[in-house]
């Protein structure tokens, strides 16, 4: 039987304006091989075709490419839902109103803890950009969503973030842990680091239930028992027990920017490559059963 990916993560460009120390694709300048409009746009068809539900356009920075709205557009035209995962530094009410042209669902920003851990992290004056960010998007109807990669200096500043989180109307909040590629945090090792989990269990165990933000967990799958195990016994199954994307799942699917896809959702590098999308369609892909990669038996970017 064909497992067909329900979701998947395009990373459009991998052009970026800031270096993040924990990020596996900061480049200052876009690579020379990424898709043209044209060839974004039958990749999208495509997509369509192969009956993917939603899509996350990612980078890089998705917005530093011209044409992020029109890729979003097509998809949605296919029967896609696109949202956008950005660091928010060029959402503005020009950019928002674009985005709820392009009928994006959602618009994740990157927010890695208070103003001064964040923009350490990220970029000087990034935090604030960030806030006037959540003002423009608040002003359409596109979703307001959250992801925060978990450092040590971040798990004691989750309860005051919560609570600008929630006076800003963010809807979702996404605590994600850093995995591999994204070891160099502020937590050396924090793959390795069972206190950090249980703290922000600890976190999300004491507010999931009094916040108006829907707090999810992601990118915890190495410690995947671990975590179980504290959940069921604090009882917090419905929280803490989701699969996310980045198990060992067969329906998510990346997408590079040039086409290729990998051979494990948090895999980028050239060297486990195992299809692209210009010299196969997506949509026959899927029906090689042997070697579709969303068909393997194990996510390689999680395997040890």
């Amino acid at each position: 039987m064909v497992n067909k990916p329900l979701t998947a993560i395009w990373e459009i460009t991998r052009e970026c304006n800031m270096q993040c120390i924990h990020c596996g694709s900061a480049y200052t300048s876009g690579f020379s091989d990424k898709l043209t409009t044209n060839e974004a746009f039958t990749l999208c068809d495509h997509i369509g075709d192969l009956g993917i539900s939603t899509i996350t356009l990612s980078g890089g920075e998705p917005t530093t490419r011209s044409d992020w709205d029109l890729i979003a557009l097509r998809l949605y035209v296919n029967g896609v839902i696109p949202n956008i995962l950005s660091n928010g530094w060029f959402i503005n009410e020009s950019v928002a109103r674009r985005a709820a042209m392009a009928n994006i669902n959602t618009i994740a920003i990157s927010i890695d803890g208070l103003e001064e851990t964040h923009d350490e992290i990220r970029r000087q004056g990034s935090y604030k950009r960030i806030l006037n960010a959540f003002v423009a998007i608040k002003k359409t109807p596109v979703h307001l969503s959250v992801v925060t990669t978990i450092n040590r200096r971040t798990i004691g500043q989750l309860p005051e973030l919560l609570r600008i989180l929630e006076c800003n109307g963010v809807e979702e909040w996404l605590l994600r842990y850093g995995l591999p590629p994204d070891t160099r945090t502020l937590n050396q090792d924090p793959a390795a680091d069972l206190s950090s989990v249980d703290a922000v269990l600890g976190f999300v165990h004491k507010y999931y239930k009094k916040t108006s933000v829907d707090l999810q967990l992601t990118g915890y799958s190495r410690h995947d028992s671990i975590i179980k195990t504290n959940a069921k016994q604090k009882g917090n199954n419905d929280a803490l027990c989701q699969d996310n994307g980045y198990r060992a799942s067969k329906t998510p699917v990346r997408i590079l920017h040039n086409g290729e896809i990998p051979g494990g959702t948090l895999m980028r590098e050239y060297a486990f490559i195992e299809r692209s999308v210009i010299a196969i369609p997506i949509h026959e892909i899927r029906t090689d059963t042997a070697s579709s990669p969303w068909n393997c038996p194990l996510d390689k970017s999680t395997s040890s």
